[in-house]
C-alpha cells in the first residue's frame, strides 16, 4: 500500500466561468469537459501542459456525489477546496487499513475509468479521495 502523490485538488466555485478563465489565461493551465460531458457551465478538469488534470472546478450549487448537501452560500477561500485526491496502490490493503482503523469510509468503483476510490475524512473534517487504478 502506498501514496504516490497528489492526483488533483477538487475546487467548488460560485465564478464558474471566471475562474475557468484565469485558471486558463493567467495560469496557463489548460480546462476541458469531463468525460462524457460537452459542456464546462458545471464541471471541468482543469489539466497541466502535459494534459494530466491537476484540478477539479465544480460548480458550488452543484453536488459532487449524488445526495451531498449543496452550501447555501459559495464557498470561499480555503472553504472552497472540497478534497484532496490522492493518487494510490494497493486498494486491498488500503480499505482493510481503514477498516482496522474504525474511520466511516465510503467506496466507488468508476469501471470506465477502471479506478476505485475510497472516500475518508481526517479529523479536521478535510476530505480525501483515495484513487486506485484498477489492480
Amino acid at each position: 500500500m502506498a501514496v504516490h502523490g497528489i492526483d488533483h485538488i477538487n475546487i467548488r466555485t460560485g465564478a464558474m466561468e471566471s475562474t475557468l478563465a484565469f485558471l486558463r489565461d493567467t495560469l496557463g493551465l489548460v480546462p476541458r469537459p469531463v468525460q462524457g460531458l460537452n459542456s464546462m457551465e458545471k464541471v471541468a478538469w482543469v489539466c497541466d501542459s502535459e494534459g494530466h488534470a491537476v484540478l477539479h472546478i465544480v460548480r458550488a450549487d452543484i453536488p459532487n456525489a449524488p445526495g451531498e448537501p449543496v452550501p447555501d452560500a459559495p464557498p470561499f477561500g480555503s472553504g472552497a477546496i472540497h478534497h484532496v485526491a490522492l493518487n494510490c496502490s494497493d486498494h486491498n490493503e488500503m480499505r482493510e487499513r481503514i477498516v482496522a482503523s474504525g474511520v466511516h469510509f465510503r467506496e466507488r468503483h468508476v469501471t470506465s475509468l477502471g479506478l476505485r476510490q475510497l472516500f475518508v475524512e481526517d479529523p479536521a473534517g478535510i476530505l480525501y479521495e483515495l484513487n486506485f487504478s484498477d489492480e
